[in-house]
């Protein structure tokens, strides 16, 4: 005759505490995992990393530069954000750091050359920027909103609070959220990691614009103070009470490197990628065609009655968008029997494609032949700069 057996249902996860069987730290996290989206995150499955260069290694426009206001200066993808009240003198570098945490090499350094005494209201802050399109996925405004984690390895002179904001960007408007972490101990590299609410009341510019944004504070006044917090329209303060004040005297220093940003509530060990890799995704934004140590032929063709030429020139990764074009110094512009050296009037962009290879650009001069039909070449006279910037 058949026999009928029946089980009491076993919960593994009492069984296991039963048996006393160490699982240590990561264990007891996928255990504790709600979903498979966070047992994904946890085990760091497919790509993490939401900041570009964030080892610090690519300084396209130059390892060091003394600045007194807003944008990128050396270390590529980071920016330095000023209110326009704001009257200081800091020296941004790229260093090659003899102490650096176990993995990295370069880190990214804010020193005080000049003291800031008055900021009524004025803030001071390290930012990066991210493309909407590539935060699609946070799905911010909705319901089913993300964590992320923001990890880091910091050092500075000045022990204390330090205040760290996110933006949402929205044409609606947009959305912050303030929160801090402590430095403990000055002169010494210490480890963060932050964890950023969801942001389940602004959508992002979901393009090729900027769509989101971290800033690192570093120096505020007293009416931009505040207390933290959560996601909210309103917010227009930018740090919390204590922050430290980086500007008040001659060489304090804020010094930062390993900067990730993840899904999840749970900061997992950096991603690091190939130099190669790095370079290529800070290309997007920003791009070197010549500087004073490369020189470089470009194919093109007389213009406006032969005092111009439009030159087409190969890029190595397609831009964000139509670049602004900085030049200095003097070309050679070849025609098929002779050579002219000449600064130009401007550069300016001719045609780019969205996504293209080549971007032709315009050289306007003034006094040299550059007849239409014939064929034109340009090149650097060795002292020549021309940069491509695409940067949000």
């Amino acid at each position: 005759m058949p026999v009928k057996v029946s089980k009491p249902s076993i919960n593994v996860r009492e069984e296991l505490a039963d048996l006393k069987k160490p699982t240590g730290i990561a264990g007891q996290a996928m255990l504790a995992a709600e979903t498979p989206r966070q047992q994904f995150n946890l085990i760091g499955a497919g790509r993490r990393n939401l900041i570009i260069n964030g080892d610090m290694r690519i300084a396209q426009r130059g390892t060091s530069a003394n600045i007194t206001g807003y944008g990128y200066h050396t270390v590529d993808r980071w920016i330095t954000v000023a209110n326009s009240g704001m009257n200081y003198n800091v020296t941004m570098s790229q260093e090659l750091i003899a102490d650096a945490p176990f993995g990295f090499s370069h880190s990214l350094k804010l020193l005080t050359t000049s003291a800031q005494t008055t900021v009524s209201g004025e803030n001071y802050s390290l930012r990066y920027s991210i493309e909407g399109s590539d935060v699609r996925h946070l799905k911010y405004g909705s319901s089913n909103a993300e964590y992320i984690t923001l990890s880091f390895w910091v050092k500075s002179n000045k022990a204390g609070t330090y205040s760290l904001q996110s933006y949402a960007l929205n044409t609606a408007g947009n959305a912050s959220y303030l929160t801090s972490y402590t430095i403990n101990n000055p002169d010494t590299w210490e480890y963060k990691s932050v964890v950023i609410e969801p942001n389940t009341i602004r959508s992002i510019n979901y393009n090729n614009t900027n769509g989101f944004f971290i800033d690192f504070n570093l120096d505020s006044g007293p009416d931009d103070i505040v207390s933290p917090y959560n996601w909210t329209v309103a917010g227009a303060a930018r740090a919390v009470e204590g922050q430290v004040r980086l500007l008040d005297t001659v060489n304090n220093y804020f010094e930062i490197t390993g900067v990730q940003l993840e899904l999840g509530k749970v900061a997992t060990p950096f991603e690091h990628r190939s130099y190669g890799e790095e370079l290529a995704l800070c290309q997007r934004y920003f791009q070197s065609v010549y500087d004073s140590a490369m020189s470089a032929i470009a194919p093109g063709r007389g213009a406006s009655g032969g005092d111009a030429v439009v030159v087409a020139i190969p890029i190595p990764v397609a831009l964000r968008a139509s670049p602004a074009v900085a030049s200095s110094g003097i070309y050679y512009v070849y025609d098929h029997n002779s050579r002219i050296s000449s600064t130009p009037n401007s550069v300016t962009v001719s045609n780019y494609p969205t996504n293209g290879s080549i971007i032709a650009l315009y050289l306007a001069f003034s006094g040299i032949v550059c007849d239409d039909d014939r064929v034109n070449l340009i090149s650097s006279l060795g002292n020549t700069t021309l940069t491509l910037d695409a940067e949000l």
